[in-house]
């Protein structure tokens, strides 16, 4: 069957099929589809005329890093080992494409804030050239729907670490602890103290995933209290006519090593950091789980495309071959 959108004339080509949670999903260049079969449909053939039919779930694809790095590098990395026994490699690639789904949905909301806060600055300016020789400034256009958004991306966000969190119950039976981060590092330390590496990674990246978590909590809609909150500022007029962009600012002094934020920060710089962090923390810790599970006895080594040999559609970064003498 075509799999092309009718409503659209740009090519949308194919790169991978994957089955994931007994659902068959194509993985194209600027989409992500899931069949429908009439099988799926009709499991019980009650309806022989039932046809086949694609749903697209999302309207980003394998040219998008955060798609390739996540659900297809992870993919194709898993199926190019050999793991230890008893570790189902449906059962990880399930889980990392709930972390891929989160974290696609983090990145739609930074999307959607960085577009309209682009669109609107150039008009924000216009106002205020234009009206500077007058006795006021006219009111200032407004990103629609910022508070949700920034409470989208810091929900998913913290969803998506808990997510990939639960790969260290996959690969090293760690109890799952949920939100508690510090829980899953004091037991691995306690009972994996040979995966140095791993540990190492763990404890590089607390300070910002915890920092990340205390933003979520203390938003408005979730346990913001006196000395722990967010404020989030739309476009704001300024003094000496001039305008600041969309902003946020935090104060986590209620929290044991927790501070104030003097000055309020760019949300879309923010977002971006956070974004790359989340992204590269998943990479690293999966490659990490993956070399302390497959089969010594076999010389696999993880290795990494040099910038020339990055496909452009789709930009994986990491791959496993056979370690060689040469």
């Amino acid at each position: 069957m075509s799999l092309s959108d009718p409503n659209s004339k740009e090519k949308d080509a194919t790169h991978s099929m994957i089955v994931i949670k007994d659902r068959l999903y194509c993985f194209s260049e600027k989409s992500i589809k899931e069949i429908l079969t009439a099988k799926t449909l009709d499991p019980e053939n009650k309806y022989p005329d039932t046809k086949h039919s694609f749903q697209t779930i999302f309207n980003i694809g394998t040219t998008n890093s955060f798609v390739a790095r996540t659900i297809i590098q992870s993919n194709e990395i898993l199926y190019s080992v050999s793991l230890k026994q008893g570790l189902d490699k449906q059962k990880i690639l399930n889980q990392i494409w709930i972390c891929s789904k989160l974290l696609f949905s983090c990145e739609e909301s930074f999307q959607n804030i960085f577009s309209q806060t682009n669109d609107l600055f150039h008009k924000c300016d216009e106002i205020i050239s234009k009206h500077k020789e007058h006795a006021f400034i006219p009111q200032l256009p407004q990103v629609e729907n910022l508070e949700q958004s920034v409470v989208a991306f810091l929900g998913n966000a913290k969803r998506f670490l808990e997510a990939s969190h639960k790969l260290f119950c996959i690969f090293y039976n760690s109890p799952d602890f949920e939100a508690n981060f510090q829980f899953y590092r004091d037991w691995l330390k306690k009972n994996n103290p040979d995966y140095k590496e791993l540990l190492e990674l763990l404890e590089q990246d607390k300070i910002w995933i915890q920092l990340l978590a205390w933003y979520r909590n203390a938003l408005d809609v979730n346990h913001s209290q006196p000395k722990f909150n967010v404020k989030i500022y739309n476009f704001r007029f300024q003094k000496g006519n001039k305008f600041s962009t969309p902003s946020w600012q935090y104060d986590f002094r209620a929290k044991r090593s927790g501070d104030i934020q003097d000055v309020a920060s760019d949300i879309i710089t923010d977002m971006n950091i956070h974004l790359s962090n989340l992204l590269t923390f998943f990479e690293e810790i999966f490659i990490l789980c993956i070399k302390d599970n497959w089969n010594d006895i076999l010389n696999f080594e993880i290795f990494k495309y040099p910038d020339e040999k990055i496909d452009k559609k789709c930009p994986s970064l990491y791959f496993v071959s056979m370690k060689s003498e040469k």
